[in-house]
């Protein structure tokens, strides 16, 4: 497995994404899982999140895919480049997803569950291998170190320790 994540609401929920196979479900906290519907491609799963309402997102180098019925079904977001990290800021369900290595163009943003897009203004050039957020920072590990930024714009390096 190269990703998980728990639904926020309902524990009990828990999606694991392969290498090559998909994206599984359990229902039960991992006792038993189950396949969920092969819409996505046969590529890695890079991440995996899950919102406030059950939303499932999956980042791999095909873009980034969206179920909102549980896996049952996957629809590709227009967001046109290949997805390294993908994570939820809980306070405001903004939505923030990285470029990989070999694809470095940095982080984007959606405010509406993915629909819409805007460039964070963090420099094409710059590779995305991690996301996390907390309490509407957002910090990214890059090929330049780790950046932080507060709602998505405006990065800086942030402090050593």
């Amino acid at each position: 497995m190269r990703a998980f994540a728990i639904d926020p609401v309902n524990t009990q929920i828990v999606y694991a994404g392969t290498g090559s196979d998909g994206v599984y479900k359990s229902t039960d906290g991992g006792s038993t899982w189950t396949a969920t519907s092969p819409d996505l491609p046969p590529l890695p799963t890079n991440a995996l999140v899950v919102d406030a309402t059950g939303v499932v997102f999956v980042a791999s180098d095909a873009g980034l895919w969206r179920s909102r019925d549980g896996g049952a079904s996957w629809t590709m977001l227009q967001l046109w480049m290949p997805v390294s990290s993908v994570v939820i800021d809980p306070a405001s369900q903004v939505l923030y997803a990285g470029a990989p290595e070999w694809y470095p163009r940095g982080v984007f943003k959606s405010a509406d569950g993915g629909d819409m897009w805007d460039d964070t203004g963090l420099s094409e050039g710059i590779a995305i291998a991690s996301l996390a957020v907390s309490q509407s920072v957002v910090y990214a590990g890059t090929s330049h170190g780790v950046l932080k930024s507060i709602g998505g714009t405006n990065w800086t390096a942030a402090s050593g320790g």
